[in-house]
């Protein structure tokens, strides 16, 4: 569908939403915005959104072995309501268009994986999970916000490339699980980080408001790197390895689990 004019995907006499078995939901505008208030569904299609405009997501898509791509050229706003899934297909955002993504719904795919090509803000505490069957999740630029995010990638790896928690910081950053989780920059939370992956790639400060700092894995840094829990606790509980400073500031305990610098010496 085509239009270049505001499009709203809501209620129409006895029918509500889009369900569709197999065939790909794609909705397209040259200058409008769209609105989304009620379920869109897809069997093996995909759902392909490319709006010139901004986009309110206020109810769900769902695909099963289709993709989901959503692309604005103005601000995407996902509400509480409007959780994104898929069974095996992959989420994307802005991946063609420059509008960035204010959200506070989930997104959960059942391997397939999730990628945020621009800036994120959180609407609220969300969550990205691409199960335990190998999806990626990256976010290629900054992450703002005061609410949680909780990413779950299973054997799939989590790539955070933008500053995180810049302004304002978020309230916690936790991964459940990766093979895995990379940062390329500063994170900053008020509560606690909790990170769970094989391997934890940093290049940046971690700090928080007192709260604790938990690495449950192996620690390898790819630039200068600080854990700065304030009052709290730091906790590492695999080795240390990379050519680069470490610094853990904690007035509680700070507990390494394992060598420091026995793969790469530390500087």
């Amino acid at each position: 569908y085509n239009d270049v004019n505001n499009v709203t995907v809501g209620v129409v006499g006895a029918t509500t939403g889009v369900t569709l078995s197999d065939a790909t939901f794609t909705l397209t505008t040259t200058a409008g915005n769209l609105t989304v208030n009620e379920a869109v569904s897809t069997g093996t299609g995909s759902i392909d959104l490319d709006i010139q405009g901004t986009i309110g997501l206020n109810n769900t898509l769902n695909a099963t072995t289709g993709s989901i791509t959503v692309d604005a050229s103005g601000l995407t706003t996902i509400a509480a309501a409007g959780d994104i899934t898929t069974t095996t297909g992959n989420v994307s955002f802005g991946a063609t268009e420059t509008g960035g993504v204010s959200t506070a719904g989930n997104v959960s795919t059942g391997g397939g994986s999730v990628r945020y090509y621009r800036a994120v803000t959180l609407g609220g505490d969300i969550g990205v999970s691409t199960g335990g069957a190998g999806g990626d999740i990256q976010f290629d630029s900054t992450i703002d916000g005061g609410q949680t995010l909780t990413l779950t990638a299973g054997t799939g790896g989590i790539d955070l490339q933008g500053i995180v928690g810049a302004a304002p910081a978020l309230a916690s950053v936790v991964v459940n699980s990766a093979m895995t989780a990379r940062f390329d920059a500063d994170v900053t939370t008020t509560g606690v980080q909790s990170i769970t992956a094989g391997t934890i790639r940093t290049s940046g400060t971690h700090s928080t408001t007192n709260s604790a700092v938990t690495l449950t894995g192996n620690l390898v840094m790819l630039g200068d790197t600080i854990l700065d829990a304030g009052t709290s606790t730091v906790n590492v509980s695999g080795t240390i390895d990379g050519a680069f400073p470490f610094t853990a500031n904690a007035g509680g305990l700070t507990t390494i689990g394992n060598s420091v610098g026995t793969g790469t010496p530390l500087t």
